[in-house]
């Protein structure tokens, strides 16, 4: 067991603290996170997120403390402010591996936990200044301590039901004391200060969802057990012989109706078995204290914005662009979830059979499936949407596919089992798109990324050679090395792509290279705005108040007064100023935008002290674009 932990241990620490440094904060959630939890560390203030100087009702506190710890004890740099995410990533993957072998058995856990750090999405995540790192750990300690609360009585539900009364039937599905219910609900809490009401609706509906349907099939089975030692036929009768689809409707529509109202004289006593006393306190004694404190210190404000803005509304209808159809989020994880989301629809359909039968493995099966299509269809109704808002499901579905994992390799040694050649050939195509696509989008990267490109356009080799070992490995009947290859080129691949090329690519983001600008100028502007267009890391690294400009009268107001001031705007907004401003006001520097269309353009007075402080690199940057941007525009060249 401990050579499994080790091992999953060590490939997390792999893909999560590769490189983790390196790359510069990536616009706009991960610099907002940062920002925030800086801003309050250097006023010494555990209470009021701001951004900008200005409230930021978008998160709870929870990762703004840990940042803030992180600070304190590195300095206020990319790395600390990534690196509670990335530990609590590690956290996560190991708890994994114990969902699975407790569930299980640890060969489960190890695959499951090495699909866990080893998928696409969650790496990311677990790279990232953001909250999702910390739901995921606090929703998975959750979901672990339920486990481990109920503890023998996972692995034989049925088993522990047989015998016993009905009315006892859910006493089997849920933690044995008050304190597993503590502990429980405690992680919910924790949730909640990371994410808000999500971090326990979703986790209590699992969870009380599982309870529900286990216990009431529980209870079922055993009043059917009793009638039969009674001699009273009590069973359903025998689905009849249908001679057409007419004489079928009926049967079926009575068929689901007895199990709806079943299940809905159950309801009652599987609400009272989750003890929701004990989850209420305990979730307001971890949480409330926090929520008080910055509703009386901002006078409500926080809590409307929060509640109504970032959680009814965002609910209700999409925000900030991200929309989607009904399936998007479970149509995600083919891409989210790679590469064991080529393992997925066998483990899923292999989870479906089983649970037609009675045993610890069916009850598992039903309690991964159950938690993770609660997030899953939850977020597919939610009017906003996002990859990462079905990360908690994640846990529970790779110790679904290290369960079917597990399961082939023993087969391998007894039986016949199906080649995964299909699977090997879809990770080796992968690895070459993700080439040809490095080398060809190079063309449109700004040209001091063209190096950097070429260097890792190698990259998509490492998967390939992944696929290759993987089938040499399988036909020479070695399956878990096979396994080990997939593990092995996903783990290595991810630190190279995230540690490694988003480190040159990162430097190229406008807000970063405003920074950089500002830097290097001999007098700092007095004020500094930014109109049509929001560059987020410009606030994290210039370190200052950047004024947010609603309208061009509000733009050309901030030069009224104001020699040095400094508005970033496009092209657009520019011509709307000239207008407006005074007659001096130029352009003063010129750039694409990064990952967009169009051009940011940097406008002022004091062009002329301005332009000699640019350096070699931020000239050479510009010099590329000059001259189209001369023809386009009709602009005079930057003198950068």
């Amino acid at each position: 067991m401990f050579r499994h932990q080790a091992l999953v241990a060590i490939i997390a620490a792999v893909v999560f603290f590769g490189g983790l440094g390196r790359p510069r904060l990536w616009d706009d959630d991960e610099s907002k996170n940062a920002r925030c939890a800086q801003e309050m560390f250097d006023r010494g203030d555990w209470v009021v997120p701001t951004f900008n100087f200005r409230l930021r009702p978008d998160k709870p506190a929870l990762f703004y403390w840990l940042a803030m710890i992180s600070y304190e004890l590195l300095g206020t740099t990319e790395l600390a402010a990534r690196l509670p995410s990335a530990l609590l990533a590690l956290g996560t993957c190991l708890m994994t591996y114990h969902l699975g072998r407790r569930l299980f058995r640890p060969e489960v856990g190890l695959w499951a936990g090495l699909a866990m750090a080893t998928n696409w999405m969650f790496a990311v995540a677990g790279r990232l200044a953001t909250p999702d790192s910390t739901l995921i750990f606090c929703t998975t300690a959750a979901l672990l301590a339920y486990v481990m609360g109920v503890g023998k009585k996972t692995r034989g539900m049925v088993a522990a039901a047989a015998g016993l009364p009905s009315s006892a039937a859910f006493s089997t599905v849920v933690p044995r004391g008050w304190w597993s219910f503590v502990a429980v609900y405690a992680a919910m809490g924790l949730a909640v200060l990371a994410k808000g009401p999500v971090g326990v609706v979703l986790p209590v509906a699992a969870i009380g969802g599982f309870v529900w349907l286990e216990g009431s099939r529980l209870r079922l089975q055993s009043r059917e057990q009793a009638g039969a030692r009674m001699g009273a036929a009590s069973r359903p009768p025998v689905r009849p012989e249908f001679g057409n689809l007419g004489n079928q409707l009926p049967y079926f529509a009575k068929l689901i109706f007895r199990h709806l109202r079943r299940l809905a004289a159950d309801f009652p006593a599987a609400a009272l078995a989750m003890r929701p006393f004990t989850l209420v306190l305990t979730v307001l004694a971890v949480a409330l204290p926090w929520y008080a404190c910055v509703a009386i210190r901002t006078h409500g404000q926080w809590w409307h914005e929060f509640f109504w803005n970032h959680n009814v509304q965002r609910f209700l209808e999409p925000r900030e662009g991200h929309h989607g159809w009904l399936l998007f989020p479970p149509l995600t994880l083919l891409a989210c979830f790679f590469p064991w989301s080529l393992l997925l629809p066998a483990a899923l359909a292999a989870a479906m059979r089983r649970m037609r039968h009675d045993g610890p493995a069916a009850t598992a099966c039903r309690l991964m499936l159950v938690w993770s299509a609660t997030w899953i269809l939850f977020f597919s109704i939610c009017g906003t949407k996002q990859t990462n808002y079905i990360l908690p499901a994640y846990p529970a579905l790779a110790v679904l596919v290290g369960w079917w994992i597990a399961d082939w390799i023993a087969d391998f040694q007894t039986a016949r089992v199906r080649r995964l050649s299909a699977v090997w050939i879809t990770l080796g195509l992968a690895g070459a798109v993700l080439s040809a696509s490095i080398l060809t989008v190079r063309h449109w990267l700004p040209q001091a990324m063209n190096p950097e490109a070429v260097k890792f356009g190698w990259i998509g080799l490492i998967p390939i050679a992944g696929a290759i070992a993987a089938w040499i490995f399988e036909r020479r009947r070695s399956p878990c090395m096979a396994m080990a290859s997939m593990a092995a080129s996903s783990a290595l691949l991810l630190a190279l792509l995230l540690g490694g090329l988003a480190a040159p690519l990162s430097q190229e983001q406008n807000g970063v290279r405003l920074a950089e600008f500002l830097q290097k100028i001999p007098e700092q502007p007095s004020r500094l705005g930014q109109f049509r267009l929001a560059f987020v890391g410009l606030v994290y690294y210039a370190d200052r108040k950047v004024e947010e400009l609603a309208t061009a009268n509000d733009a050309a107001a901030l030069f009224a007064n104001e020699q040095n001031s400094l508005v970033a705007t496009d092209p657009e907004g520019f011509e709307q100023l000239k207008a407006l401003a005074p007659a001096d006001l130029e352009i003063v520097a010129r750039e694409p935008r990064f990952g967009r269309r169009g051009d940011m353009v940097l406008v002022g007075r004091s062009a002329k002290l301005v332009a000699p402080s640019m350096g070699d690199r931020v000239a050479s940057r510009v010099a590329e674009r000059n001259s189209m941007s001369s023809q386009q525009n009709g602009a005079q060249p930057c003198h950068r």
